[in-house]
């Protein structure tokens, strides 16, 4: 495995392996390869309706509650490597009960400063 080549020929096998490699990183990273947009609709072509969902999923909800992949990107690793195991219903399930908590958020702390309102009034 830890052979030492006596050739005189490897060093230049190596070089011209190195730099089709450099060449080619070159290529890629300067985005010449790249012919195709990661975008759905481009923006010129957007539509007024498509332009107001993107601009009401400012949280990315709408986004991670129509896109498995999103959601799991969002997630932690140790709860990426856990999410295979989950179901679909109980992915749409843990996002609506996060969205309810949050509705009723208001209302919990309306009631938690009446109660100590009323404690503080004796």
């Amino acid at each position: 495995a830890g052979r030492i080549s006596t050739s005189a020929s490897a060093p230049r096998v190596e070089g011209s392996l190195a730099m089709a490699l450099l060449r080619r990183a070159t290529t890629v990273g300067s985005g010449a390869a790249r012919r195709f947009s990661t975008a759905v609709v481009s923006s010129s072509s957007e539509t007024l309706s498509q332009k107001a969902w993107r601009w009401a999923d400012i949280t990315g909800f709408y986004t991670k509650w129509h896109s498995r992949r999103a959601w799991i990107l969002d997630l932690d690793p140790p709860s990426r490597a856990a999410s295979v195991m989950m179901t679909e219903y109980e992915r749409k399930l843990l996002l609506w009960l996060t969205f309810v908590n949050f509705c009723f958020m208001p209302i919990s702390l309306w009631y938690w400063y009446g109660q100590f309102t009323h404690l503080a009034s004796k």
